[in-house]
């Protein structure tokens, strides 16, 4: 198997020149990209919510590859509503397009769009 540093090498040798560039990222830049990319995943696998608050918003796409087995209505029966357990007030829901790794890269306009909303509606006191 390859070693980490060789794993990253490797993906920096395959990444298209001209976007590296647009993102301005040398090979120093890109190794640090990956470590933030690599902790949010395992951060994502780990993390265990805890205290509440007054008002809980989820916003969910189509099930993260781990539940990808769980068609939608289940991610949100089964998984998503526990967050109600962390807000004061009933927990509201909103389906917006895409997967959900996806949601912050192809359909950011689309997420954009419903959290723009959804504050809106919360600022005019729903």
């Amino acid at each position: 198997h390859a070693s980490e540093q060789e794993t990253v090498l490797r993906l920096f040798e395959l990444a298209p020149p001209a976007r590296l560039a647009e993102l301005d990222l040398d090979l120093a830049a890109f190794t640090r990209w990956t470590e933030v990319a690599f902790s949010l995943v395992k951060l994502g696998r780990t993390y265990e919510p805890s205290g509440d608050a007054a008002k809980v918003c989820v916003f969910y796409a189509t099930p993260p590859v781990r539940y990808r087995d769980l068609p939608k209505s289940a991610w949100l029966e089964d998984k998503l509503t526990e967050w109600s357990s962390f807000s004061r007030e009933p927990a509201r829901f909103i389906e917006v397009p895409g997967e959900h790794q996806t949601v912050l890269g192809k359909h950011v306009a689309q997420f954009q769009a419903a959290l723009r909303r959804e504050l809106e509606t919360e600022a005019l006191g729903r």
